[in-house]
């Protein structure tokens, strides 16, 4: 493959009053913001310098972290899903499978919230199956948790990205259209995904208020000098955000976060708290636990966060198993072992790595992925002293966690 120039540095136009751009997050190198994580990556490249992640700075900025919302979480989740359903006339649930997702989905339906419609997304073709790793998550948890959706009365409709595969088109501009993670199935999804599905597309162009709704995201909190910490990371916060969005609905299509939102930002400010009031209370050497690091106990945190604010269960989720890319990860391997002559999965390979050989590597992990980037941190509260479970007692309070993960 020739080297490719990547010059197009896809810059937003951003001033602080646009709640557009900035809910959506965006990087900054020195007086220019970008909507592509690669393109500011190669003008940090370009100029020696770094880059900033900024996200829901006009919500976050002023908000005063270190009182904790009187209302408890369950009312702020109904009130979130009620928010949602009387801004908009239809909300599609993009449903993975997965704890937060998984989380809304129960949300809506164990408070008789009614969705219009539950999406999940995969490719199956003669080569590729339900079975096979490419499908294999969504499939086992749709098993699962079918009956629970059709009682509820609620459609579910299994998007299959393969039927429209000839309208995918691969070029230099993939740069300036995936998201930061620049998987394969951005490629996809960007061209022939939930926000060019012509029953959404057929809805917004009927003059309905149509969105598209994720289950991001539960909430990172850290502990440094004897203070408590929240900060926003953008391989989390950014995923499955297009640079097409920035512009507004995309085909009348809308995006929304539903725990991370700026329409009721009390609602992720109390997921905080909640998790910040369960590691005083209930682990010992959580100080050290909750420093921040590059690297930390990344499942133990999230198998903790998920219990205690979802009563998520490690039954209810089903998994290939964390990947150490989420570029290069093996759901997508079928498509290069089982068809060879599928030529689009190598190209978009070869340009990936093309775009990182113009990327200084210190932005860059080992296995293909850029380095993730944190907002700034907000101060929450100091840390409290309570009087602490012995070891026995931790012991005992661990142990029924994991019984109920298991």
């Amino acid at each position: 493959m020739n080297a490719v120039q990547f010059t197009h540095n896809y810059k937003i136009k951003y001033t602080t009053k646009d709640e557009k751009y900035d809910s959506l997050g965006y990087w900054q190198v020195g007086n220019e913001k970008y909507s592509s994580k690669a393109n500011a990556l190669l003008e940090a490249t370009r100029t020696n310098t770094g880059l900033k992640y900024h996200f829901q700075n006009n919500t976050w900025k002023n908000y005063d972290w270190s009182q904790p919302p009187k209302q408890n979480l369950q009312e702020l989740y109904v009130e979130r899903a009620k928010q949602l359903l009387d801004k908009y006339d239809h909300v599609a649930l993009l449903w993975s499978g997965g704890s937060d997702s998984t989380a809304v989905l129960k949300i809506f339906i164990d408070n008789n919230l009614k969705l219009d419609e539950v999406i999940s997304y995969g490719m199956i073709n003669s080569a590729v199956n339900e079975k096979d790793k490419t499908n294999a998550e969504v499939f086992h948890q749709h098993d699962r948790f079918k009956t629970y959706i059709d009682n509820a009365g609620i459609s579910f409709r299994f998007l299959n990205m393969w039927d429209r595969i000839d309208e995918v088109k691969l070029d230099d501009n993939f740069i300036d259209t995936g998201d930061l993670r620049y998987c394969f199935d951005n490629l996809i999804k960007v061209q022939a995904g939930y926000h060019t599905d012509p029953k959404l597309m057929q809805l917004a162009h009927k003059g309905k208020k149509v969105c598209v709704l994720t289950g991001l995201e539960k909430p990172r909190v850290f502990v440094e000098n004897d203070n408590f910490y929240t900060a926003f990371i953008d391989i989390l916060t950014s995923a499955n955000v297009y640079p097409m969005l920035y512009g507004g609905n995309y085909n009348g299509v809308a995006f929304e976060r539903f725990f991370l939102t700026p329409d009721l930002p009390n609602l992720y400010a109390k997921m905080v708290h909640t998790l910040i009031d369960w590691f005083e209370h209930n682990y010992i050497g959580y100080k050290d636990f909750l420093t921040y690091r590059d690297f930390f106990q990344v499942d133990k945190y999230y198998d903790i966060a998920n219990q205690v604010l979802y009563d998520w269960k490690s039954q209810d989720n089903w998994t290939l198993g964390k990947h150490n890319s989420a570029r290069f990860c093996q759901k997508y391997e079928p498509l290069r072992t089982s068809m060879p002559e599928f030529d689009l999965y190598q190209r978009w390979s070869d340009m990936t790595w093309e775009i990182n050989k113009n990327i200084n590597p210190k932005f860059v992990q080992p296995y293909g992925d850029f380095l993730p980037n944190y907002t700034k941190f907000y101060k929450v509260r100091r840390t409290t002293d309570y009087k602490k479970p012995n070891k026995a007692q931790q012991k005992l309070r661990l142990q029924q966690i994991v019984d109920k993960l298991n």
